[in-house]
């Protein structure tokens, strides 16, 4: 589960953001809704331990990740948190199957050629676990970094914007497989975007405004 309280953060400019409070459930999924400059991969950094908060908490499973040291926060986010993000960031010299099996090294997990295999399964693209991710069309890229994402069975997955340069087809796509794996895994999943396509697909909302 991830809960976030008072979170409040500024830039160097001064201007200060303020933040809604977001309470998702392990298995629930949240969506966090709004234009662009509204804040809402900032509140996603926040949320990820990726940036610090001037004031509030981040409690997922119960730990605070503010409270956390640098080097503690990225080994607690390796371990916890999966992050989607709209452009995806892989290592281009590798193939599928190696990313995978990178992101679960940096985790401190065992490296399992089986469970690589089975969650490349489940998103529909086992038979590109060889290709490098250059290779891939837009749907299949997205499909791999869910599951780049999923494989550890995080307690949280973050996704950012992770339809937006989808066609429609696709888009409905990514978010089924998204609520899959958090079900699946029993992982809170909070997804932060403009795309009004997904209004429809998330029960609990939380709308932010202009800045």
């Amino acid at each position: 589960m991830i809960q976030t309280e008072g979170l409040t953060f500024s830039y160097k400019n001064g201007d200060i953001m303020e933040f809604p409070d977001i309470d998702c459930k392990a298995g629930e999924t949240h969506l966090i809704l709004g234009p662009s400059g509204c804040g809402k991969t900032t509140l996603l950094h926040l949320m990820g331990g990726m940036m610090k908060p001037n004031k509030g908490k981040v409690n997922i499973n119960n730990i605070d990740i503010v409270t956390l040291s640098g080097a503690r926060r990225d080994k607690f986010r390796g371990q916890h948190i999966g992050l989607v993000f709209q452009q995806p960031h892989f290592v281009e010299s590798l193939s599928v199957s190696e990313n995978l099996k990178l992101a679960q090294r940096l985790a401190g997990q065992p490296v399992s050629e089986s469970k690589v295999d089975e969650i490349l399964e489940q998103l529909g693209v086992k038979n590109k676990k060889n290709k490098k991710p250059t290779e891939l069309s837009a749907g299949e890229q997205q499909r791999v970094t869910i599951a780049r994402a999923a494989i550890n069975r995080p307690a949280v997955l973050l996704a950012d914007e992770p339809t937006s340069a989808l066609d429609d087809q696709n888009c409905r796509s990514v978010v089924e497989l998204l609520e899959k794996m958090a079900k699946q895994n029993g992982s809170a999943l909070v997804v932060v975007t403009h795309d009004h396509r997904l209004t429809d697909f998330f029960p609990n909302k939380t709308i932010l405004h202009q800045i």
